[in-house]
């Protein structure tokens, strides 16, 4: 049933939008513009290391960050927009379709749907990577620091571009992961932020038509019993 609803909403009813769909031209170029800028300026260094370097590295690593956050707020802006024609579609092929109308099977479709996108989605975490690293880093700084009698201007531009490189790297996967690995994780949450959305609709409406009930039958017992 999971992949029906995931089939139905992408694959045969609405219009399937990837992620660099949704940003647009623009904004997937200055994606790629900061990332080739930043690979240019750490060849660049490894030439000839030199501060400004590490100065324009920070600040790619500090104007891809913001991108990200751009491109954040265009998905949401986009989902929030096809919000309303999606749960009323997903709501009609639910209950027409599939013939489920209680609220209780909708929330368990929304949970199924949940754990296959925990499941499958993918991010990177560059701590453990860091930490073997790191001792390579000290031990070559210290090699360093005694072929250059005690300069330490070279070490602290090696150090810094190490944990430049690191932010950098970090932020470039793990927006890489978002834009392009991430699609199918990603509309499976949607989705079921989606179910849940529907099941509190059907819950509100169940228990709306329970309260009406209950008055018709207390309302039909009082009248039966003011006629003797």
């Amino acid at each position: 049933m999971i992949r029906e609803i995931y089939e139905f909403r992408y694959n045969k009813n609405l219009e399937q939008k990837r992620g660099y769909h949704i940003i647009g031209k623009k904004w997937s170029f200055i994606f790629f513009t900061v990332i080739g800028l930043m690979i240019a300026d750490t060849i660049a260094f490894m030439i000839n290391a030199r501060l400004v370097y590490i100065i324009g590295l920070l600040l790619l690593s500090i104007g891809l960050f913001l991108v990200i956050k751009k491109i954040d707020s265009l998905m949401l802006s986009h989902e929030i927009e096809a919000r309303p024609k999606e749960k009323e579609s997903m709501f009609e092929f639910l209950t027409k379709e599939r013939n489920i109308n209680h609220s209780s099977q909708i929330k368990e479709l929304a949970i199924q749907m949940e754990l296959a996108g925990s499941k499958s989605r993918k991010s990177f975490n560059l701590i453990p990577f860091l930490n073997l690293v790191l001792p390579v880093v000290i031990l070559l700084s210290t090699f360093i620091y005694q072929d250059y009698e005690g300069d330490l201007t070279l070490i602290v531009a090696l150090f810094s571009m190490f944990f430049v490189l690191s932010f950098g790297l970090h932020v470039f996967l793990n927006a890489f992961a978002e834009i392009f690995i991430n699609t199918k994780a990603d509309r499976q949450l949607y989705l079921a932020s989606l179910l849940n959305e529907v099941y509190l609709d059907r819950l509100i409406f169940e228990n709306k038509n329970k309260k009406q009930q209950l008055v018709q039958n207390y309302t039909f017992i009082y009248n039966t019993l003011t006629q003797f």
